[in-house]
């Protein structure tokens, strides 16, 4: 987890967890902040969201039984609350929705305060009725229906790690949280999967056949991680996807009958006097 990925960092300190540093909050009042983007806004019954985070809840830790993971919600005070949230109550991983026509939360039955780290995804697409999953350590744990709750949740707020900003209500996380990530898109099984067996490689580091894709990247593209050139067309995985924006794994990306390579083109200048046919 990159330290600059927050504005603000209140509190907090930095340990070992599983990628490389984590924030290790105290319950009381650490949190990390990320400045509002809105394009982590959700602003339409099409969109789609996912959170990711590996945690480390402090073991029989309460505080209200709530404690905020990670979330988006605007909360001008107690009785107000748009947006959405990943949380613990009494240890069960859920995650919440909320705009003015109503707050909506669901959770998963596992607690997870037993003082090991566990990677925790929330997934929501409002399309849905079966949109909303919640994954433990790479296993569905949970669907719930998030078109119970139609319209905006959008707000200006920040992103908060670690803190529950209503008025009057302590939902400090108490714990560690490491590699906390908020992805537009919801997230598939098999990439949910990928992302919890990459464990302490993360999802940026291991590049195994220098191909200029990660691990991650190849799991998700269902290219060959060990094999520089999933396709044997003469073009690397990466510069397939990044470069040509061709099929890493089709030799004919196009269709029309030749294979996907790079060709080169030699311009010569003909010899003084030489005949060009």
């Amino acid at each position: 987890m990159a330290r600059t990925n927050f504005a603000t960092v209140s509190g907090a300190t930095y340990v070992s967890a599983v990628v490389g540093e984590g924030f290790s909050f105290d319950g009381v009042n650490d949190g990390a902040t990320a400045a509002d983007d809105n394009a982590l806004n959700l602003a339409t019954t099409n969109d789609q969201v996912s959170i990711e985070a590996w945690i480390k809840p402090e073991a029989n830790s309460t505080t209200y039984g709530v404690m905020s993971v990670v979330g988006k919600r605007y909360t001008p005070d107690a009785f107000t609350t748009i947006g959405y949230e990943m949380f613990l109550i009494d240890g069960k991983p859920g995650f919440q929705i909320m705009n003015l026509s109503g707050v909506h939360s669901f959770w998963a039955t596992n607690d997870l305060r037993d003082g090991g780290y566990h990677h925790v995804v929330a997934t929501l697409d409002r399309t849905s009725a079966s949109g909303g999953k919640i994954y433990i350590d790479g296993t569905p744990r949970l669907t719930f229906d998030p078109t119970i709750l139609s319209g905006s949740l959008s707000n200006n707020a920040p992103v908060r790690i670690g803190v529950h900003p209503q008025p009057g209500f302590n939902g400090w996380y108490k714990g560690i949280i490491d590699e906390p990530t908020i992805y537009r898109r919801a997230l598939t099984g098999t990439e949910v999967t990928a992302l919890y067996s990459a464990g302490s490689a993360g999802k940026c580091k291991v590049d195994t056949d220098g191909d200029g894709l990660t691990d991650l990247q190849e799991d998700f593209l269902a290219t060959n991680p060990s094999d520089s050139d999933s396709d044997d067309d003469g073009l690397t995985d990466g510069d397939e996807v990044f470069v040509y924006r061709t099929d890493p794994n089709n030799q004919d990306s196009d269709g029309d009958g030749v294979i996907d390579q790079q060709f080169k083109v030699l311009i010569t200048r003909p010899a003084s006097g030489s005949r060009v046919p």
